[in-house]
C-alpha cells in the first residue's frame, strides 16, 4: 500500500514498486500469472497423486490466498499457532489445520473459545506426544465438542515413533 494509505483498493496499489519505496513495507506483492500457475501445478500434482494438501499460510500470511487455495482445491489452510487461526477464521477460511502444539495446557480453554465463536468451522490440530493429545483432550471438554486430530508419526521432525 502506498505510504500513509491504510485504505485503498486494487487499482490504487497496482504499479507501485516496492524497490522506489512506493509501498510500505513489508508487504506482500506477487506475479499473478505465475502465482495461478504455480498453484494450480502443484493442487493437480496433488489431485494426481491422491493426497489432500493444507498449505501453509505463515509465508504469505493472507486470507485472500488462503481462500483461493482452498477455493481451488486445497483441503485447508495451515497455520502455526492459535493467534493465526484466529485471524484466518475471522477472515472467512472455514478449514484450518494448526501444525504446531498448542503450548500446553494453559492454551486449551483459548482453543475451545475459538470452536465456540466458529461453530461452523473445522479446526484440526496436529498431536505428536501424549501431552498433546491431552491438551486437545481437555479442550474439547471445555468445548463440548470434539477436535479432529492427525497424528504425526515418524516424520523425523517430530513425530511420535511407532
Amino acid at each position: 500500500m502506498p505510504l500513509g494509505q491504510f485504505h485503498h483498493t486494487i487499482s490504487s496499489v497496482v504499479g507501485l514498486r516496492p524497490s522506489a519505496c512506493e509501498v510500505l513495507l513489508p508487504a506482500l506483492t506477487l506475479d499473478e500469472t505465475a502465482y495461478c500457475h504455480n498453484r494450480d501445478f502443484f493442487l493437480e500434482y496433488a489431485r494426481a497423486a491422491g493426497v489432500r494438501i493444507a498449505p501453509h499460510a505463515k509465508t504469505p500470511m493472507s486470507a485472500d490466498i488462503a481462500a483461493d487455495l482452498i477455493e481451488a482445491g486445497a483441503w485447508a489452510a495451515t497455520v502455526a499457532n492459535l493467534q493465526q487461526a484466529e485471524a484466518m477464521l475471522s477472515h472467512g477460511i472455514s478449514r484450518i489445520l494448526i501444525a504446531n502444539g498448542l503450548g500446553g495446557l494453559r492454551n486449551a480453554p483459548r482453543l475451545a473459545a475459538l470452536q465456540k465463536e466458529f461453530p461452523e468451522c473445522e479446526i484440526v490440530c496436529i498431536a505428536d506426544s501424549v501431552a498433546a493429545v491431552a491438551v486437545l483432550s481437555a479442550a474439547a471438554a471445555t468445548a463440548e465438542s470434539s477436535i479432529p486430530v492427525l497424528v504425526e508419526v515418524g516424520a523425523g521432525r517430530s513425530g511420535t515413533y511407532l
